[in-house]
């Protein structure tokens, strides 16, 4: 998540923090975390690459190949979400 949606998401429940509060947190989590940021730019580049993926459930989702900025930056923040949007646990 960016540092602006933690920042929504965060004053949405009644939380009161600043965009540069938000960002120090998402920095210092994948400091912490740094294999859930490396899954995370792996999981976008084989979206882009692929221009498919597969959950674990077998959902597959598949994207049209991109041809403006725009359309490549979409194929990155959804295949980031859909894996975790799609789990399935076992």
């Amino acid at each position: 998540m960016e540092a602006l949606g933690l920042q929504k998401k965060l004053q949405s429940a009644g939380t009161e923090i600043t965009v540069n509060e938000a960002k120090e947190m998402t920095d210092g989590y994948f400091k912490a975390y740094p294999g859930v940021a490396k899954y995370l730019k792996d999981i976008s580049m084989q979206g882009l690459k692929k221009l498919e993926l597969r959950s674990l459930s077998g959902r597959l989702i598949k994207f049209e190949s991109p041809s403006t900025k725009q359309q490549r930056s979409s194929i990155e923040r959804e295949s980031k979400t859909f894996l975790f949007n799609h789990y399935v646990p076992t």
